[in-house]
């Protein structure tokens, strides 16, 4: 009888080791896919676009340059208008958030402060709004 106890008792410590482990790996690959903060293509900009169709897309220029022309559907928050860390906030932290200015420069500070936000997936369009077409 002690000895089926002590056999099920081992049977018991692995099943619960290998299910942490598992669990483990699955958190680690979660956090892996939902950490993709980073500058991407034109073309990879493009096809997160059309893969993600609830996207924020968040043009970081001057209103002015943003009446000039924008990214469909892209809503305006100036990078360098004094209540941008604010206004980020009020964006859904765990919808991918696709984020550009002009030319990379205002969009890869802005990355840095969606990071520091907790933002979870962001990306920067290289080159900015003046390689989009």
């Amino acid at each position: 009888m002690m000895k089926n106890f002590t056999i099920s008792l081992f049977l018991v410590t692995i099943s619960a080791f290998a299910l942490g482990q598992s669990e483990t790996k699955e958190k680690a690959s979660v956090k892996e896919n939902t950490q993709q903060i980073g500058r991407i293509s034109k073309e990879q900009f493009k096809k997160m676009i059309e893969s993600y169709p609830d996207a924020q897309i968040v043009d970081v220029r001057t209103e002015e340059e943003f009446n000039r022309g924008s990214i469909s559907n892209a809503i305006n928050i100036d990078y360098m208008g004094k209540d941008f860390e604010t206004k980020i906030q009020e964006l859904k932290k765990n919808t991918t958030t696709l984020i550009y200015c002009h030319g990379g420069g205002r969009s890869a500070k802005a990355l840095q402060l969606f990071k520091k936000a907790g933002f979870t997936r962001t990306a920067e369009l290289e080159g900015g709004y003046s390689n989009w077409n």
